[in-house]
């Protein structure tokens, strides 16, 4: 699972994605995780970030405990990834808003500052000193960081 997960977070240039780590195993527990990846990649492992997770996978974590209530353990199992999958999407959506936007009031404010005045600098360039022009040569994108 963290295979192909990773696969899609770091967006790979592969235009496929890697094989399932048990591929080729004749093992039940393997066999039943290489069917479940193969079933996730067709529905997306971005999916996986929004709870569509493959019913798949909770057989295969099933496979694992022969003698378990597989019912109860599959739906058990497949709450807490979904849950866990969830709380690391969230964790990524905050970590990129505060690199984009700032963590802090003073940095939001420092970067609506300095967006404002790109604005202001491209409707009206000759509010700028000749000699300070190059200060705006970056794309705005650059000096926000």
């Amino acid at each position: 699972m963290l295979e192909g997960l990773n696969w899609w977070l770091l967006g790979t240039v592969a235009a496929t994605c890697p094989k399932a780590p048990g591929f080729g195993s004749v093992h039940r527990p393997q066999v039943a995780a290489t069917a479940a990846y193969v079933d996730q990649t067709s529905l997306g492992w971005g999916q996986m970030l929004h709870g569509r997770l493959s019913k798949l996978w909770g057989d295969a974590y099933v496979q694992d405990f022969a003698g378990c209530d597989t019912k109860a353990t599959h739906l058990r199992w497949t709450k807490g990834v979904i849950k866990a999958l969830w709380k690391l999407a969230f964790v990524l959506w905050e970590h990129r808003n505060n690199v984009l936007h700032g963590s802090t009031e003073a940095e939001q404010l420092n970067y609506a500052a300095k967006r404002e005045l790109f604005d202001l600098h491209r409707e009206q360039p000759s509010i700028v000193a000749a000699a300070s022009q190059y200060l705006f040569d970056k794309p705005v994108e650059h000096v926000l960081v």
